[in-house]
């Protein structure tokens, strides 16, 4: 057996080579399992047959294989998945039945009269195992025929395709066309097979080039990155005051200035959760995480090196905090933890522990399981925790950690004006001997001798928030407190009414001190950070990111024609922010709603703010149009109009008009700055109603005569204006394409399948629709159907090409034949997607998904055209007739002109080679059925 120590021995090609040999003298094991299964006469010859074989050693040949299906990296692990289920499935047969399942034979007979389920059947795990045996037969034979010069995609994707994928789906043979890219060269691999590599790690250097962090993806130089994941939270502050680290997600963020000033920013990654971090010095770091690894770094020139890493507990970790050595700085810090031992709710307590020399961990008492982090405070000796309005205080001893005292108050619920809800303390903060409590109905409690009396009924109340706040305390005794109201309140002892910093820029959600109390650092509800100077009360410095609110509507999600690299999207309520996905920062802003700051959740006190929010909008070079609505009250929507100066760091409003809250789309045209129809803008509402607005410099008029509503049918989606006028209404299962112009109707298309999204492709000539169950593409110069596909993507489509969204993978494909470009896949179903252009021929792809806004840059894989490799994924798009390009560009975009053809089906009927075209009887009667006889009469 072996030891968790020895770790898993290598790839052994011997060992297979010797049982193979064995197991090929021998009648094959999936020969023998057809003919028990067509013989009923459970005493046949075959049942004493000689060529049986054991399945002790069928397994075993597996158990080798499953580690070179391994070395093919993380790609491969749903086949080495499958492959190990099927392993321990048959290992544990047999130890349940040994006699029954000693032999391939028996195993098959012991199972015939039973009626055992396909997961639990030992015959078709043994079927299922083959599949994988003759995959790696195939590639390892073809892999030793072949040259190094050779490639080695090319090989085990012909090696799958013939074998395995033809028990695979589409999405996973999708995958592997991709998965073959990150297999190691011929040699490296031969190396491993041979067992003459002296490090699996050189094996594994190029497949950890592509898949980083468990992510796929498809170039050596193409990464995922997290632009906005979880929001900030356990902020700390260095000793000088100079360098900020905050947690989000997996990552601590550490940004300080240098000695010129200049902001600068690390990010160091870690395996899971990271739920504390503190400054020993400042330039040492200790991070703790949730599956209690306790790592220390300390500060290089440019990154920060990790100098000792432990776990000290093999159970998740619920908050941490740190006791500073008092004298000795190089001494290590003493680490608390808060430890949950199980993840049964029957769990009644937690375990409060603290580290010791060498990472060991001592248990020191219990306290109640039902905490959240913000309701523990640990500090110098004294462990204090709130449930529901009780505030608990465990004094213990220096030396031994024996409880000296244990104190309880409890506060009466509803201390202001409002009794009608029940309340709860919500947070502590504990500095020196003075402990604060936060109350969900806006009081604060102070209690000044913590060290020796505990929370008595002796304290200090402060009631001027009207929700639960963030607070802290100085060293002095001073309580800071910030919340929903956008304002930092400090209450000093002495005073009357709190010192105020008002009008934040946002709710605060976060709320930390200095060690000498000089300064605060406060997290935004927007995601954003400041310091200020408590001295002077004010903002010190403000930190750039990427604003992230979770009340805004986040409805705003594009790209804009004059900031091509930029994407726009939602900011705080009110605002919409333009960033740079590849610095990840935000270029700049734009107060739409032109409210000030928005109240933070009230909630608890029944209090529900009122604001407006931006739903849609649409740019050209010249103009932004946006439509606002109301959040938490029912009243109608603001269309406005603005004049956009320079590049879009300064607007102009222009006209400002409310509509009923059902107009939710906006269009305008996008294409060309010479169009005749730049200053045309369409708005259309979920009933049906189209309008259409006339811009200019000075005012906006809805031309009335242009007002339009199809069947007054309900609208899903339109199209942004065309150069030439046209755009398209997407109306249940109809796609409307209108002449802007004077609100004609050119076509009708129908598309049998309700609409989701319409948008033309960059020649303004092809519309891309998508639906529940496919897509079309619709030639709107000939009024043809070009192609048509059964698969339920989404789509992007904008001037850098277009793209369809399924899942986790994203396809760039022609726009007039559906063939596919290329693909890449992010680490998460991707909702909304964005894609631009950074430098020739370099794409950023931009997607909103459930783990956040992800960004995988830069170009990837190959790109078609003359000289180059054009990847021939077997998808939906690629069983599309193939179109000749030459043919289908021989009409240039600036002369196409609405041209109606007598019928669209008239001219399906004689598209083609003449050689492919039917017998005249089966022409005959269609031609006058489609295209002779009068068009029928719209309902």
């Amino acid at each position: 057996t072996m030891t968790d120590t020895e770790g898993p021995s290598p790839f052994c090609i011997k060992l297979v080579a010797t049982q193979m040999k064995k197991l090929s003298t021998e009648k094959p094991a999936v020969k023998i399992i057809t003919e028990i299964t067509d013989n009923n006469d459970e005493n046949s010859p075959v049942t004493n047959s000689p060529e049986d074989v054991e399945l002790l050693t069928f397994v075993e040949v597996y158990e080798e294989l499953c580690k070179f299906i391994k070395m093919l990296g993380k790609i491969f692990e749903f086949v080495e998945k499958d492959v190990r289920e099927k392993i321990d499935l048959l290992k544990e047969l047999h130890e349940s039945n040994p006699e029954g399942y000693k032999t391939v034979i028996t195993m098959v007979l012991s199972e015939k009269p039973i009626d055992k389920k396909e997961k639990e059947s030992g015959a078709i795990a043994i079927l299922h195992l083959n599949r994988a045996l003759e995959f790696i037969v195939e590639f390892m034979y073809a892999a030793v025929a072949a040259s190094n010069e050779d490639s080695i995609p090319k090989i085990c994707k012909e090696c799958y395709d013939g074998t395995l994928a033809k028990h695979h789906p589409w999405i996973i043979r999708t995958a592997v066309k991709v998965a073959v890219y990150t297999l190691p060269s011929r040699e490296r691999m031969l190396e491993y097979i041979r067992g003459s590599a002296p490090d699996e790690s050189m094996i594994r250097g190029h497949i950890d080039d592509v898949v980083q962090h468990g992510k796929l993806m498809e170039h050596p130089e193409n990464i995922e990155v997290t632009l906005v994941g979880q929001p900030y939270s356990n902020i700390m502050i260095s000793p000088n005051n100079r360098i900020l680290a905050a947690t989000t997600g997996t990552s601590c963020e550490v940004i300080y200035s240098d000695k010129k000033g200049d902001a600068a920013r690390r990010v160091i990654k870690h395996d899971s959760d990271v739920i504390a971090v503190f400054f020993h010095t400042n330039e040492r770091l200790v991070t703790v995480t949730e599956n209690g690894e306790v790592t220390e770094y300390e500060a290089q020139e440019r990154s920060f090196e990790k100098l000792v890493s432990r776990r000290v507990t093999a159970f998740p970790v619920v908050c941490a905090f740190a006791q500073k050595p008092r004298l000795d700085e190089e001494k290590e810090l003493e680490i608390w933890l808060v430890v949950k031992k199980s993840s049964a709710k029957s769990q009644k307590f937690y375990d409060v522990c603290v580290t010791g020399a060498n990472g060991s961990i001592e248990k020191l008492l219990e306290i109640p399981s039902n905490l959240r982090k913000e309701q523990i405070a640990i500090s110098d000796r004294v462990i204090s925790y709130c449930q529901g309005l009780e505030v608990n205080s465990i004094i213990l001893k220096d030396d031994d950690y024996s409880v000296v005292k244990e104190t309880k108050y409890t506060s009466k619920n509803g201390g202001g004006h409002d009794d009608e809800h029940i309340h709860e303390i919500e947070r502590l903060a504990v500095n020196g001997n003075f402990l604060v409590a936060s109350i969900s109905d806006g009081r604060v409690l102070q209690w000044s001798n913590l060290k020796t009396a505990g929370v008595s009924d002796t304290h200090h109340r402060i009631h001027w928030h009207k929700v639960g706040s963030h607070v802290a305390v100085t060293q002095f005794g001073n309580v800071l407190s910030a919340g929903a109201e956008c304002v930092l309140a400090r209450h000093s002892k002495g005073q009357k009414e709190p010192t105020l910093l008002p009008r934040l820029p946002a709710p605060v959600t976060g709320l930390v001190l200095s060690d000498d109390s000089s300064t605060c650092a406060l997290i935004m509800e927007d995601n954003s950070i400041h310091t200020v100077l408590l001295s002077t009360m004010a903002i010190k410095s403000s930190l750039s990111t990427l604003e992230y609110c979770p009340r805004s509507l986040n409805t705003v999600f594009c790209s804009d024609p004059l900031r091509p690299k930029d994407v726009a999207m939602n900011g705080k309520p009110g605002t919409i922010q333009w960033f740079d996905p590849v610095t990840v920062t935000t270029q700049s802003k734009m107060h739409v709603t032109l409210e000030n700051a928005i109240d933070g959740d009230m909630t608890t006190r029944g209090i529900r703010s009122a604001f407006r929010d931006v739903l849609t909008v649409s740019f050209t070079p010249t103009l932004a149009a946006t439509i606002e609505k109301f959040i938490n009250y029912d009243g109608e929507n603001h269309l406005r109009f603005w004049q956009r100066i320079g590049n879009a760091t300064k607007t102009k409003l222009v006209a400002s008009i409310a509509v009923p809250n059902d107009v939710v789309f906006v269009a305008t045209c996008q294409t060309s700055a010479a169009s005749n129809f730049v200053n045309t803008i369409v708005t259309a509402s979920t009933s049906g109603a189209i309008s259409v607005w006339d811009y200019s410099e000075k005012d906006v008029r809805e031309d009335l005569e242009r007002s339009r509503n199809w069947q007054e049918a309900e609208i899903r989606s339109i199209s942004n204006i065309q150069a030439d006028g046209k755009f398209v209404s997407a109306h249940g299962q109809h796609a409307v394409l209108w002449n802007v112009k004077n609100m004609k109707i050119i076509d009708v298309l129908s598309c049998e399948d309700d609409i989701q999204k319409v948008e033309f492709a960059a020649d303004g000539r092809h519309l891309i629709v998508s639906t529940k169950k496919g897509v079309v593409c619709w030639d709107t110069l000939c009024l043809l159907v070009v192609w048509r596909i059964q698969q339920s993507v989404g789509i992007l489509v904008n001037s850098v090409g277009c793209f369809a969204i399924d899942g986790t993978q994203v396809m760039r494909f022609d726009a007039e034949n559906g063939r596919v470009l290329e693909t890449m896949q992010f680490s998460a179903p991707v909702d909304e997607l964005i894609v631009i252009e950074q430098r020739k021929a370099i794409l950023v792809y931009v997607a909103k998904t459930a783990k956040g806004i992800l960004c995988n840059r830069p170009a990837l894989i190959k790109n078609s055209g003359k000289g180059s490799e054009v990847i021939d994924l077997k998808t939906p798009f690629n069983q599309l007739a193939r179109i000749s390009s030459s043919t289908s560009k021989s009409i240039s975009s600036s002369d196409q002109q609405f041209v109606r053809q007598p019928r669209p089906e008239a001219a399906r009927l004689f598209s083609g080679p003449v050689h492919q075209l039917p017998p005249i009887s089966f022409i005959a009667p269609l031609f006058i059925e489609k295209s002779l006889l009068p068009p029928p009469t719209r309902p």
